[in-house]
């Protein structure tokens, strides 16, 4: 079953020990539950499809990095799989209802970036 759950990764990453594979599919999990939970609570539909963690984690992919945590593509939208992701904190950043675009200079920015934010000067890392 492990093999299986961590088909995702890359070939370098198949190479993880089966103690941090461990933890990763914890994580992952611990993540799915806890966006689960929060979907029924707030009354966002959540697909049947991805009920059970194995089936999700078959949809969704493994977790990338350990600071991920999982986003909606469309904010407003249901949690179902082609409306589901994982993304950074960054990422998921821009990606709100309140968010504003804007062009200058042929270049996208967002409301969180134009505000002269250390993260977007040293383009994106801090």
């Amino acid at each position: 079953m492990l093999e299986e759950l961590l088909k995702g990764f890359s070939p370098d990453d198949r190479l993880l020990r089966p103690k941090e594979a461990a933890a990763y599919l914890k994580l992952a999990c611990r993540r799915w539950a806890n966006r689960k939970h929060w979907a029924k609570a707030n009354t966002v539909f959540w697909a049947t499809c991805m009920n059970g963690f194995p089936d999700f984690l078959v949809i969704v992919g493994p977790i990338p990095k350990e600071s991920w945590t999982l986003d909606r593509v469309d904010p407003e939208g249901h949690y179902v799989p082609e409306n589901i992701r994982w993304a950074s904190k960054h990422v998921q950043s821009q990606n709100r209802t309140n968010a504003v675009e804007i062009e200058l200079n042929g270049s996208r920015y967002v409301t969180a970036m134009c505000m002269g934010c250390r993260r977007c000067e040293s383009g994106g890392r801090m």
